[in-house]
């Protein structure tokens, strides 16, 4: 009997182990830009992240763990980021970013050092998520770098009537957006159209006008914007206001 006691003992705390292992919660650790001059664009997706995650854990988590949520707000500025990353830099299961390019460098950096995925889902995907990619960086949002360049630039020169039309672009002063424009410009004097140089916004500006005005006076006929919504948005409704009759085409990213 003392035998079989000392089994059944060890036998319940063993089962005892396994359920409160199975309750340890995976950790993930999300940097948004809940609030800043580009909330508007991310906040809603740190909310979605909230609701679906809220729906994972109502069904039991992942084979039996709930998924705790770290959110900081990075306010789309990278020195935020880069603490944000410090903290998690243990204890986390993988890295999430919501947030607009400025912030990318130190979060992979840190995702890096520690080997922690990193996964850009709500941001633009950077290079490094592409083949040949980096073996922990992930990327779940419809729009990329460089790639969306290769389809826009193209359809600009088929559906311009005029082979000589002058092709604007806009961006903001974050370095993939402005970086993808200057793409995008090289790529279109490679296929022959006539070019304005970008015209780079910066974050929060709240009169585009100075800028929609550089882009008429240029002769701009169609214009190309890849940005964070209220820079394509605003750009477009200034370049409505002062008359300008050309062709806008633009990135509804999120």
């Amino acid at each position: 009997m003392t035998r079989r006691a000392l089994l059944l003992a060890l036998a319940l705390t063993l089962a005892a182990a396994s359920v409160a292992g199975a309750a340890d919660p995976y950790r993930i650790g999300l940097s948004a830009a809940i609030t800043g001059p580009a909330a508007a664009v991310y906040a809603p997706t740190f909310d979605a992240y909230k609701a679906y995650f809220r729906r994972v854990n109502d069904a039991g988590g992942i084979n039996g763990h709930p998924v705790e949520i770290l959110a900081e707000d990075d306010r789309g500025e990278p020195s935020r980021a880069a603490a944000n990353a410090k903290k998690f830099s243990e204890g986390v299961s993988a890295i999430v970013v919501a947030s607009i390019s400025a912030t990318y460098k130190p979060l992979m950096t840190e995702a890096e050092a520690g080997k922690i995925p990193l996964l850009f889902g709500g941001g633009v995907c950077p290079k490094e998520a592409f083949p040949p990619a980096q073996p922990l960086i992930f990327c779940s949002t419809s729009f990329g770098a460089q790639w969306d360049s290769r389809f826009a630039v193209p359809f600009i020169k088929q559906q311009a009537v005029d082979p000589h039309v002058n092709v604007g672009f806009v961006a903001q002063n974050i370095p993939i957006s402005q970086g993808e424009m200057e793409y995008a410009e090289r790529l279109a004097r490679e296929q022959g159209l006539h070019t304005i140089p970008v015209v780079v916004v910066p974050g929060g500006t709240a009169d585009f006008t100075p800028f929609a005005s550089r882009l008429k006076e240029a002769g701009a006929g169609w214009v190309l914007s890849w940005a964070p919504w209220p820079v394509q948005i605003g750009v477009f409704e200034a370049l409505h206001r002062i008359g300008w009759t050309g062709h806008y085409l633009l990135y509804a990213h999120q």
